[in-house]
């Protein structure tokens, strides 16, 4: 970036990191259970949805109806919201970004969007595939953190 690492990492200046999307919110009226749809989806991803969610949880869009026309009704933010420490920095530059993040998530209570986006999946809010589409693989937390990474507790939400 050819900026100074010491500014780049200096806590009183780079005050808060921010990375969300927005991502459609599922009609209550037309959503339809994952778990009466598992035949059609993808096998991958019915894994995914095993391993990371409670499956009787999540749901589907749904052909759409006199709400909503076409399953969805509306956004939702998913997000990572970090407020930078000292030692946070400091782990960022003796160790690097990967490290930071791991410290973040177990030392600070980070929440990735990852894990965000899980939480909405279980209260029922989000279609899972349209959340992988723009946020990415559900177990990507579980692939660039340590297996004590957070999606363990979502998971028995």
């Amino acid at each position: 970036m050819g900026a100074d690492t010491s500014l780049v990492t200096d806590p009183t200046l780079i005050v808060g990191l921010i990375n969300q999307s927005l991502l459609p919110t599922l009609c209550k009226k037309c959503r339809v259970p994952a778990s009466s749809q598992i035949s059609t989806l993808d096998p991958q991803l019915v894994e995914r949805l095993e391993k990371m969610t409670v499956l009787d949880q999540v749901y589907l869009a749904g052909p759409g109806c006199s709400l909503c026309r076409d399953g969805v009704n509306g956004r939702v933010a998913v997000a990572e919201i970090l407020l930078p420490t000292h030692r946070f920095m400091e782990e960022i530059r003796k160790n690097g970004p990967s490290a930071a993040r791991q410290y973040w998530v177990k030392h600070m209570g980070g929440i990735t969007k990852v894990a965000h986006t899980l939480i909405k999946i279980n209260a029922g809010l989000i279609d899972p595939r349209m959340a992988e589409a723009v946020v990415g693989p559900l177990d990507f937390d579980s692939y660039m953190l340590d297996a004590e990474a957070p999606e363990a507790e979502v998971h028995a939400q």
